[in-house]
């Protein structure tokens, strides 16, 4: 009997082995491809919004919402394939996943019912009005796919001999067997697709009650006009007020299916809109500008574009007008059009800030001034705020008046340097704009 002999008896009989690590380990068969999911059933559409009028005579009108449509089930997980265990092989084996199966589409949800305006003079007359207006029906969800299965093992544990080379203490090297014990593990099936889901059913559309009018203008809460128009052209915002009831389903007839909630008409109320133009611009530099009116809260504002700068303001007079009153307007790109330049010498210098677009008298206007001589090492001679007292205000300029300042004559000669710094801000309205203008000069009489 050899050595191999007896090692085998000595594994077989009494158990002598040693268990592989579970990092040597490989995976047989091919996953299994998952199930596609079904597809989402259609919504119904709402049903019609109508206008009827009640004249005592028996009506029927029909305005349910319709169905969904039903979800497709989702498809089923393959089973793995190539599930073919190898045999007596000196590694771990795992089996190959099945798929998973595929959601199942949900059902579509049922249309709302549809609304009917009714126009009546006597209330009794509604009740030969008879109104369908359930909500469509939810489509059937779909049930999710089936799993599939991985594969299994066929032998679940054997054992195998190895041999291998090790280094001793000593350096030298050694020869190593053993008999080591694998394990096989089967395949994880799939996971069920998850069924679909009802969207529900849609909502019971509901009335509306007009009494002692064959019609009503919708509301108007938003409304364009051209500036070239605003003088000549009658503006009415309006809005249709209504209030909510209870026992719509008492006053229609009886096999009627709607909401029990209805609207019932109070009124329109209106708002009519008048323009004012003071600004000493002519109205046709801004003839083909739009502005926008809006009803809030039984508020109309007023609003002009983005890139035009106005002082426009409201009141609402005795007999419910709202007046805008446009005293001043510009347009942006007009705001620096701006020259900067001194003239005059001592205490007759100006520092002129010409205005090319003439907007100066529809804009606020501040300045803030770092002014210097060109000297040797630039002698500070004002840096701050620009007192109002200094300034005088034309349509097409304004003029700062250097010479009256605290600064002394000497800096103020002919032939003398300044160095100007300003910052210019021009505001109107709640809108405002800063640009800064750097500027050198030598000054003459």
């Amino acid at each position: 009997m050899n050595l191999k002999s007896v090692v085998c008896i000595l594994v077989v009989c009494f158990g002598f082995y040693t268990q592989a690590q579970p990092t040597n380990n490989r995976s047989f068969g091919i996953n299994g491809q998952n199930g596609w999911p079904g597809a989402n059933g259609i919504d119904g559409a709402a049903g019609p919004q109508i206008s009827v009028q009640a004249t005592g005579e028996f009506a029927d009108y029909d305005i349910r919402g319709k169905n969904g449509t039903d979800g497709t089930p989702g498809t089923n997980g393959q089973h793995a394939t190539n599930c073919v265990q190898p045999g007596k092989v000196p590694f771990h084996l795992y089996g190959a996943h099945g798929g998973s199966g595929g959601s199942g589409g949900d059902g579509g949800r049922g249309g709302d019912g549809g609304m009917a305006t009714i126009f009546y003079q006597n209330e009794f007359d509604l009740k030969n009005i008879r109104i369908d207006a359930m909500g469509g029906l939810s489509g059937r969800p779909a049930p999710g796919g089936f799993s599939g299965q991985g594969c299994q093992c066929a032998e679940p544990t054997w054992l195998a001999y190895e041999c291998w080379w090790e280094t001793m203490p000593d350096g030298t090297m050694a020869r190593r067997c053993e008999f080591l014990r694998y394990y096989c593990y089967n395949g994880r099936n799939g996971f069920n697709g998850y069924n679909g889901v009802s969207r529900g059913d849609g909502q019971w559309g509901s009335v509306a009650l007009v009494q002692g009018q064959n019609s009503i203008q919708p509301s108007l809460t938003r409304a364009d006009i051209r500036i070239s128009q605003i003088l000549t052209t009658q503006i009415t915002l309006a809005y249709n007020k209504w209030s909510i009831q209870k026992g719509a389903q008492s006053l229609l007839a009886p096999s009627s299916r709607v909401s029990d909630n209805y609207e019932k008409f109070e009124g329109r109320k209106l708002f009519p809109v008048i323009f004012q133009w003071t600004a000493p611009r002519p109205l046709q530099d801004f003839a083909s500008d739009m502005i926008s009116l809006s009803l809030k809260q039984d508020q109309v504002r007023a609003l002009l574009p983005e890139n035009i700068w106005s002082d426009i303001r409201s009141t609402v007079d005795e007999y419910k007008n709202t007046i805008f009153t446009i005293s001043k307007i510009v347009r942006e790109s007009e705001l620096f059009d701006l020259e900067v330049y001194f003239t005059g010498v001592n205490k007759n210098t100006l520092l002129i800030i010409k205005d090319h677009a003439g907007v100066s008298d529809s804009v606020n206007t501040t300045f803030n001034m770092h002014l210097e001589a060109d000297t040797l090492f630039n002698k500070n001679l004002f840096k701050g705020p620009l007192p109002e007292r200094f300034i005088k205000r034309f349509a097409d300029r304004i003029e700062i008046e250097i010479g009256k300042m605290d600064i002394k004559d000497k800096y103020l000669n002919s032939g003398e340097a300044l160095i100007l710094d300003l910052t210019v801000q021009r505001s109107l309205g709640e809108k405002s704009k800063v640009q800064r203008y750097e500027y050198e000069q030598t000054l003459i009489p």
